[in-house]
């Protein structure tokens, strides 16, 4: 499974979340059975991957996610400046809420 994080950077240890609008890159992390993280790569937009990750992570709970809705991607709402790392774990812990 792979999930989506619009980041600030490309860092995966300094990057922060950040709005889809503002968002500089986008971590795909791509997880294993566990929800262990297999590999992290980051794209400049998303548009030509819809239909190709199951999660997409976001810090606006009042955004227009229809368009992923319609792919059946699943959107979590995560806390503004968290980190990749920290997104994962809440991932992982199931304390991401889903929209």
């Amino acid at each position: 499974m792979i999930m989506v994080i619009p980041v600030d950077g490309d860092d995966i240890e300094e990057s922060k979340i950040t709005t889809l609008e503002k968002a500089n890159f986008f971590a795909f992390l791509e997880l294993d059975t566990q929800s262990q993280i297999i590999k992290t790569v980051f794209e400049s937009s998303i548009e030509d991957k819809m239909g190709e990750f199951d999660y997409l992570v976001v810090v606006d709970p009042t955004g227009d996610y229809d368009d992923f809705y319609d792919y059946n991607i699943e959107v979590l709402l995560s806390t503004p400046f968290s980190t990749i790392d920290t997104i994962h774990e809440d991932f992982i812990f199931k304390t991401l809420q889903e929209i």
